[in-house]
């Protein structure tokens, strides 16, 4: 449920055209989410980890992600990957280098 819930976020808030202040309330969220401990290395009914999910957003701009990323990672989301591909190989099929550099 929570995996979830941290996946709907990251696709309503990434991608947005707005003031610079809405990012860091998107982070700010992000980390409050977090505080309920969900398990960041947890799969869905698809498979994916949410940096599985959130490499995979190809439609939203890289620099809207690589935040999010960094947030999921210090918070312990796991870089390596049970199965499937990694986070950083699937962002690099996407094109986004500097958010594959986060997920290495």
């Amino acid at each position: 449920m929570r995996h979830r819930m941290i996946a709907l976020f990251l696709l309503a808030s990434c991608g947005r055209k707005e003031a610079p202040h809405k990012a860091t309330l998107e982070i700010e969220i992000l980390n409050r989410l977090l505080d309920a401990k969900p398990n960041l290395n947890d799969i869905d009914e698809a498979g994916r980890t949410p940096l599985q999910y959130l490499a995979g957003l190809g439609r939203l701009k890289e620099a809207d992600l690589v935040p999010l990323a960094d947030l999921l990672v210090a918070r312990g989301a796991d870089r390596k990957v049970r199965s499937g591909a990694t986070p950083a190989a699937i962002a690099e099929k996407r094109g986004y280098a500097a958010l594959a550099k986060v997920l290495r």
